[in-house]
């Protein structure tokens, strides 16, 4: 993973994490970098 970020020829990466949850990644990005929500979510 720290070697993709150095490496130019990897144009992507594709990472799945079972200790993750998509939603709570969302939520607190959005808490970080105080991203505005529409008021439909």
């Amino acid at each position: 993973l720290l070697y993709g970020a150095d490496d130019p020829t990897i144009a992507g990466m594709v990472l799945d994490s079972a200790f993750s949850n998509l939603f709570d990644l969302m939520m607190e990005l959005v808490d970080v970098y105080r991203i505005r929500l529409p008021k439909f979510t």
